[in-house]
């Protein structure tokens, strides 16, 4: 990850014409969005500095992959989180953000996808086992160390954790540009802090960082399963009890990778299973 974030220009589609050289990547999963990854490094590159964090990307796996089927095969007990895995891509942008597309996810022939373990890692990869670090913990942002949009961009590409609270907007302060219905079916008024858009349905949650006016909304990509649904943070959205202002009142901490998003930064979220607590309201 770390060389494909600071060698983009070598390696990567560009405007220039060049497809981008199929890289050969090996990584740990530290979590999942539908069948798409996000990845960390487990070795680091010799280029780096000793003390330099391991670098994280996401990878697209494009539609019908079944790539989250593997790593859950893989390890049930985990849904595939922390699996190593070994497979080819290409490095590309999206909305101005680096990542991994064209994975090749076959697990037969030459571009094999593959899951490493400590039994057969010698025989595809030049590593031992015990060289690579794993490690699937977050990368923890304290709110209060963040006072603009360049002290949280420095963790742009980090699978991360901190605490949130969502915040309301109306049509003309909504800063998320696509096109979308507001809300809910039951909420008529101008003030609305989810937004759902497409079908399948794609979730925006408008959100800050806690006890700071920093903007970080929530992405919960339409392919997310589980599901980031609003009841996830208001038990009453969709019933005649919700109220647009309830949720807002709760601080959340939530876990996700971070990219920009236009002239701020946003959370992608991932696959909501239950065990590793994404979202929780903070008490007390």
């Amino acid at each position: 990850m770390w060389y494909v974030l600071n060698h983009y220009d070598e390696i990567g589609i560009s405007e220039e014409g060049s497809s981008g050289k199929m890289l050969h990547i090996l990584a740990q999963v530290v979590g999942i969005q539908g069948d798409s990854l996000y990845l960390r490094d487990v070795i680091k590159d010799d280029e780096q500095e000793a003390d330099e964090a391991l670098s994280s990307l996401y990878c697209y796996s494009g539609y019908n992959s079944s790539i989250c089927s593997i790593l859950q095969g893989s390890s049930p007990t985990t849904d595939g989180i922390g699996v190593v895995v070994y497979f080819y891509a290409r490095a590309t942008t999206y909305s101005n953000n680096i990542q991994l597309s064209d994975l090749q996810y076959r697990t037969t022939g030459k571009r094999a996808f593959r899951v490493m373990t400590e039994t057969n890692i010698s025989t595809y990869t030049v590593h031992n086992w015990a060289d690579l670090t794993l490690d699937t913990a977050t990368v923890h942002i304290d709110p209060s160390t963040i006072t603009s949009q360049e002290d949280f961009g420095k963790f742009k590409y980090q699978w991360i954790d901190t605490n949130i609270v969502l915040r309301t907007v109306t049509p003309s302060t909504d800063d998320s540009t696509t096109s979308s219905r507001a809300g809910g079916p039951l909420d008529v008024s101008n003030e609305y802090w989810v937004k759902l858009s497409g079908d399948p349905v794609a979730y925006t949650y408008y959100a800050k960082l806690a006890g700071t006016s920093i903007f970080c909304n929530l992405r919960a990509d339409a392919s997310l399963n589980p599901q980031v649904t609003p009841g996830v943070f208001d038990s009453n959205y969709g019933t005649p009890a919700f109220n647009v202002t309830d949720a807002t009142q709760k601080v959340f901490h939530v876990t996700g990778y971070l990219v920009s998003y236009f002239d701020k930064y946003q959370i992608q979220l991932a696959n909501n299973y239950q065990q590793f607590s994404y979202i929780q309201e903070v008490l007390g």
